[in-house]
């Protein structure tokens, strides 16, 4: 089986022309329309499901965690507010001993779910990338883990690496005409000459320069900010830590604004039963619009 390309389809090509053609109307008409379509639909759905979420309380499991051992892209997407052009994040390494911290404690926790190895940042540009991912797979051995890159960096050898360990690497190929970079061209020939890599890579074709959401109304591409009446479901089981081992609220809190817990002080299980992720939830039950933090974002999570 070849490795994996996720060509898009007919409707994301027509929104890309029209993004070309007229992107106000796709920005202030067509993104808002779609989302509260969906909003509406499945507004009563996702208000009884994180209604039974929030009834578990301190047994609420973790499902997701994304983890940056570096706060840096080496992008230039202008619907990320972390591309490299915009950056305003200080600079920050996760250190090897908070990293191990991590591990540690969710080893302890028996983690079975999935551990991404990047949130709002490019992890390839971590050169210890190919130790942390090892040490982690070492820690966890029944977690799934993951990594989502844009490709740039990703060579044969880094690949060969990364696949021994990793259940999913996603390579997004940024491209405004939706072709193959020359570095993915490489990482797709080597995974054709390497079969077991077919079922661990996928390809996504992306563009650049696309319309997306609001990420928390920080997309510096996007004007409209039409909050939505739907619960979002991100901190009821995405925790998502920052290399100095603060965790932000979810991933579209990507500048790093609202803080939740540090893991140099506290652990795991303490910030994700503590009182600001149980306030959080209890709030999104009633809606975003009273909520400053997620009062400017469209993201249906």
């Amino acid at each position: 089986m070849p490795v994996i390309i996720r060509y898009r389809g007919l409707p994301y090509r027509l929104k890309a022309n029209l993004e070309d053609l007229v992107p106000c109307f796709v920005d202030r008409m067509l993104i808002p329309a779609v989302r509260r379509t969906s909003d509406l639909a499945f507004l009563g759905l996702r208000r009884r499901q994180m209604g039974r979420l929030e009834a578990l309380g301190s047994k609420l499991p973790i499902k997701k965690i994304e983890i940056e051992t570096i706060n840096r892209c080496n992008g230039e997407c202008s619907f990320c507010p972390v591309n490299r052009h915009v950056e305003s994040r200080p600079y920050a390494l996760m250190t090897k001993e908070l990293f191990d911290s991590i591990m540690r404690q969710l080893s302890e926790m028996s983690y079975r779910e999935t551990l991404y190895f990047h949130s709002n940042n490019e992890p390839l540009l971590d050169s210890r990338i190919v130790e942390l991912t090892a040490r982690a797979r070492a820690a966890l051995p029944n977690a799934k883990l993951a990594l989502w890159t844009n490709g740039a960096l990703l060579d044969p050898a880094r690949l060969d690496a990364l696949g021994g360990v990793l259940n999913a690497i996603v390579v997004d190929n940024y491209n405004d005409q939706l072709t193959l970079n020359d570095s993915v061209k490489t990482i797709v020939e080597h995974c054709e000459r390497n079969r077991y890599l077919q079922n661990i890579v996928e390809i996504r074709m992306r563009r650049t320069n696309e319309l997306l959401t609001t990420r928390g109304g920080n997309a510096k591409n996007r004007t409209q900010m039409r909050p939505l009446l739907s619960p979002c479901i991100a901190p009821f089981e995405q925790l998502v830590i920052r290399p100095d081992g603060k965790i932000s609220l979810c991933c579209n809190d990507a500048l790093g604004e609202n803080t939740m817990g540090d893991l140099t002080n506290d652990s795991i299980t303490d910030v994700w039963n503590g009182e600001l992720f149980r306030a959080m939830r209890s709030m999104l039950l009633h809606g975003r619009k009273h909520l400053i933090p997620c009062h400017g974002c469209d993201a249906f999570v």
